[in-house]
């Protein structure tokens, strides 16, 4: 059976991100790497800082050997154990590419970048499946995808929208985002195997902490599990 994969990462999906944001100050501030950085007191800035080629370096390595495969394996782990949940047939691999890291923080964060392979028949099934629901599909559309103030979306959140990019060519863009929210509602709306009740977005958040949970648990079984001191030499390690 012809499989189909979907290009996507993990910016698209509303659950925790394997990011270096927020952490800068904190890594810097450790024992030895003090030099790195300066206060400018005369101008007050304390936003410049030396050293940020080797803070680049440091941080991709970071993100690609140490996060993002806690990330993944996460993933992994959430959609295996709906699958189990629903008793399902459906076949899904997930396959790590890499990573994405903006230059600037103020539009997006890290982004672990994998595939999901399936076949369309599959695909076809989520679909089906979720839209046997299709007025809470419709709610979450638009409660988690909907531009805001400050926020631009590039993903569809009403029915026509979504509807008209699932009519595009399979794995074309269009089609992928579209693919997405099905399987972002269908892998986090529906209640588990032993509950009641429609999917609902009350599902979806206490899904997504699960999520949380799991990923934490990944990290704090990984390499990096000694704070942050240990965090720096392992990013040390992998970047030479």
């Amino acid at each position: 059976m012809k499989k189909i994969t979907i290009e996507t990462g993990s910016a698209m999906f509303h659950l925790y991100q394997p990011g270096l944001d927020g952490l800068e100050e904190e890594f810097a501030s450790l024992e030895g790497r003090e030099n790195d950085w300066y206060h400018d007191t005369e101008n007050n800035d304390s936003a410049n800082y030396q050293g940020e080629g080797d803070w680049e370096i440091d941080g991709k390595a970071y993100l690609e050997k140490y996060l993002v495969p806690n990330w993944v394996d996460a993933f992994k782990e959430t959609i295996e154990d709906r699958i189990k949940r629903y008793k399902s047939s459906i076949k899904i691999k997930i396959v790590p590419t890499g990573v994405s890291s903006p230059r600037e923080y103020n539009f997006e964060t890290d982004n672990a970048l994998f595939n999901i392979v399936l076949s369309l028949k599959d695909a076809r099934k989520i679909k089906d499946e979720v839209f046997k629901y299709q007025d809470e599909f419709v709610q979450y559309l638009h409660e988690y995808h909907r531009s805001r103030d400050g926020f631009w979306s590039y993903m569809p959140y009403t029915l026509p929208d979504w509807a008209g990019r699932w009519e595009q060519e399979p794995e074309s863009d269009g089609w992928d985002r579209a693919f997405v929210c099905l399987f972002e509602f269908w892998l986090f709306a529906f209640p588990g195997y032993e509950s009641e009740g429609k999917p609902s977005l009350e599902n979806m958040e206490g899904s997504i902490e699960e999520f949380r949970d799991t990923f934490d648990r990944y990290l704090e079984e990984s390499k990096c599990n000694g704070g942050l001191e240990d965090c720096w030499r392992f990013v040390e390690a992998v970047a030479q």
